[in-house]
Order: C-alpha cells, then sequence, then structure tokens
C-alpha cells in the first residue's frame, strides 16, 4: 500500500515537473552603447564624465622689425586669428622749391630774388585744375583785361594759357621779403638764364634771349 501511494506520488512529482523542464529557457545579453574615444572620470553614483582638454594658452606672431600681438578667442573650438599688421606710416615731405625770380610790376618796377615755395603753382585750364612745379616754368605773362589769364612758359619751349588761383606771389630779396598780388604782377622770370620779355605784333609776349632783336619776325 505504501509503494503504490509512494509510486502515485513520484509519477504525478514527475507529470507536473515535465513541462517546466520541457520550456526554452532565453537569456537575454544586456545590450551596451560604446563609448567615444577619449578619456573619461567618475563622477558620484558610477557615471562616465569626459574629461575636456584646457584651452591651449594665447601665443605671440613676431613679424621683422616689430611685435604685433595675436588674438586668442577663448571659445570652442579655441581658434586663434592673427591680428592685423599695423599700418604703415608713410610720411609726405612737400618740395621746396627755390628758385631765382625777376618780378615785372605794372608800374614798371621790377623785382629780383629768389621765389621759395612748398608746394607747386596751383592753376586752372581749359582741361581742369593742374599744379605745376615752379622748377619747370620760365616765365608767366599776364594779359590785361578782367579775366587776367596767365601764360606760362616752359623749359621745354612749351607754353600753356591758365588762371594761376593763387592771390599773391612772394618774393626774398636783397633788402627784405616781399608779398606782390597778382592784378599788381604783369610778367614773371623764374630762370637763371639771360631772358628778357619781347612783345610781339599781335599783342602776345614772348620769352627771349637777352641778345635777340625786339623787333624780329617772331613765330606764330
Amino acid at each position: 500500500m505504501d509503494r503504490s501511494r509512494m509510486l502515485a506520488a513520484m509519477a504525478l512529482c514527475f507529470l507536473v515537473a515535465a513541462p517546466i523542464c520541457g520550456q526554452e529557457t532565453r537569456s537575454v545579453a544586456p545590450q551596451t552603447t560604446p563609448l567615444p574615444s577619449g578619456s573619461y572620470t567618475i563622477a558620484p553614483g558610477g557615471a562616465l564624465v569626459p574629461v575636456v582638454p584646457a584651452p591651449p594658452p594665447p601665443t605671440t606672431m613676431l613679424i621683422p622689425g616689430s611685435i604685433q600681438p595675436r588674438v586668442s578667442v577663448n571659445s570652442p573650438p579655441f581658434t586663434t586669428i592673427p591680428a592685423p599688421p599695423s599700418a604703415r606710416i608713410e610720411e609726405f615731405r612737400h618740395e621746396v622749391y627755390s628758385v631765382p625770380a625777376r618780378l615785372e610790376l605794372t608800374d614798371g618796377t621790377t623785382l629780383s630774388g629768389v621765389m621759395q615755395c612748398d608746394s607747386p603753382l596751383p592753376c586752372l585750364a581749359v582741361f581742369g585744375p593742374i599744379s605745376v612745379p615752379y622748377n619747370k616754368i620760365r616765365g608767366i605773362s599776364w594779359r590785361d583785361g578782367e579775366e587776367r589769364t596767365a601764360t606760362l612758359f616752359f623749359d621745354n619751349t612749351d607754353s600753356l594759357t591758365v588762371s594761376i588761383t593763387i592771390p599773391n606771389l612772394q618774393i626774398k630779396t636783397a633788402w627784405g621779403a616781399a608779398t606782390v598780388e597778382l592784378s599788381h604782377v604783369r610778367g614773371v622770370i623764374l630762370t637763371a638764364d639771360n631772358v628778357k620779355w619781347s612783345d610781339t605784333t599781335d599783342g602776345r609776349r614772348l620769352l627771349l634771349p637777352a641778345g635777340t632783336s625786339s623787333d624780329a619776325e617772331q613765330p606764330n
């Protein structure tokens, strides 16, 4: 009797355990995300914190003849922008003209000396304003009239009719400096050569060598 009960109990246990043992047990491995390359430190709680490298210190760039600082931008990605080179400062010096001068005034007076100017002669021609160096002019002759136009005689025998836009001329003589208004000047000779003014029959004036006869036929 006891043996029969024992066999029945064992059979019952076998019937109950068989389905459980027949089931498949599957284990799912936990999925992990690979960490990016770099250095990490462990924060409180076990979390990984990436280590950010410190920005590079500001540097300087040397330029021959001067020292130019470089501007550092202390923000990602910590790029360094070179400062622009300093502007080159150039000194402009006015050329000083010192030429011999003989001023013929409208009343017949003549002043001889040296004309010193730190800028060219400003004029207004038919094609626009111009500036003529004094050392390129042999003579200036003014025509009578309200406009008081002048003729410039150059050292290459060319001439040009202009209006001079300065009010006066300054000349340094043996007895001192003089400032003469242009309205009182008839002609100016700006050369050490022995030349003179010669009036032509058609009302023009020419600058000729002193030995030339004034009544000689002149070219038109």
